[in-house]
């Protein structure tokens, strides 16, 4: 039983870290042009999602600039969207930005399709 316990041991003393394990690869030049080539198909599938032939594309809000799998929270206010990464506001977006109501609705079902905390008033 101890010699089983000693191999035991010896075997977890051998195994990686966590901070070896993600800093054991280089960087993949293909997969890093793969996950860019597939941020921006992304971000075009979000654009075709979000509108419609009655909502404009260009406005306030620039869909692809958005960084949608980043962003961890979205609160509304009267005055503004604020969008949160763990817990650090990185965007706002003041509503006086839109020229119509139809704008700020648009940009509610990206939100409650993309942010999983969200806070948004009602239409």
């Amino acid at each position: 039983m101890n010699a089983l316990i000693q191999t035991l041991l010896k075997f977890l003393r051998d195994l990686p870290t966590w901070h070896e394990l993600s800093h054991r690869h280089e960087p993949n030049p293909l997969l890093e042009a793969w996950l860019a080539a597939h941020k921006d198909s992304k971000a075009k599938e979000i654009e075709k999602s979000s509108t419609s032939a009655e909502l404009p594309v260009e406005g306030a809000v620039d869909y692809r600039e958005m960084k949608w799998d980043s962003y961890t929270r979205a609160v509304e206010s009267l005055e503004q969207f604020t969008f949160y990464v763990c817990g650090s506001l990185v965007k706002a977006i003041p509503k006086e930005n839109f020229s119509h109501h139809r704008e700020i609705a648009a940009l509610r079902r990206v939100i409650r399709r993309n942010v999983p905390d969200n806070e948004l008033l009602d239409d």
